[in-house]
């Protein structure tokens, strides 16, 4: 067996050299490839997380926005439901007082005298005339008679009038009570939204946490691909 000539080792370190540079090349326009690809998915993801974020931002600040404004339209209702009722107790209160007042005073008119019944008269119709006592009961001159007999067809009407308002108040007051009713099931519905919109936030931090993992996945196993290839292809050289 003859021994390999300086021309034959000259050849075959020319022929390592020339596939040494080849695979070099092509390890490097493999490797090459790769890093562009995870740029590009990088950077897309880079945009999508950005996005979220942003919209994550957006919902927080609008959310936060919406709770103060609405605080302060509940704060608002809440302080003119309050009035309301304590005017319509009051309203209830004065016109007790009245009525209570009132069935006192007739009570005590059966006890008084004649001089003190003709003077309790005359000051019910303001004086408009002359109630003296009398043997057979009062003397009542004509201006005293009409302004007596006004009086009397007044008080039909104003019982009535009693009456309409008293249902006018009860009504009001009902009409209050649906009234906080309804506000109570806005504030309800108010707390929802709020909820709604807190898991809307924590539905798009998830989507951004995925995306952030997917990225890294796929950085991994692009990475595993391309060192792959770059071992195949060398085995295939040689």
């Amino acid at each position: 067996m003859s021994l390999p000539t300086d021309s034959t080792i000259s050849k075959d370190l020319t022929w390592v050299k020339t596939h040494l540079l080849l695979l070099a090349v092509v390890v490097l326009l493999t490797f090459g490839g790769i890093f562009g690809v995870l740029q590009v998915i990088a950077s897309h993801d880079h945009d999508r997380a950005v996005e979220l974020q942003t919209i994550a931002q957006q919902i927080g600040q609008q959310n936060q926005l919406l709770q103060q404004q609405t605080k302060a339209q509940i704060d608002s209702l809440t302080q003119q439901n309050v009035a309301l009722q304590q005017e319509i107790g009051t309203l209830a209160t004065a016109i007790a007082a009245r009525d209570s007042q009132l069935q006192k005073t007739q009570a005590s008119v059966p006890t008084l005298s004649p001089d003190q019944l003709s003077t309790e008269w005359m000051t019910r119709i303001k004086n408009a005339g002359q109630i003296k006592p009398a043997q057979s009961g009062y003397a009542i001159d004509q201006a005293a008679a009409v302004a007596t007999v006004q009086a009397l067809e007044s008080v039909p009407v104003l019982e009535q009038d009693k009456y309409d308002l008293q249902q006018t108040n009860t009504a009001l007051s009902q009409q209050l009570t649906n009234e906080t009713s309804k506000f109570e099931l806005e504030v309800k519905a108010h707390a929802s939204d709020n909820t709604s919109c807190q898991a809307d936030l924590k539905s798009v931090n998830a989507q951004l946490k995925e995306v952030k993992a997917q990225a890294r996945k796929r950085n991994i196993i692009l990475a595993i691909i391309g060192f792959a290839v770059g071992v195949a292809f060398d085995r295939v050289k040689f």
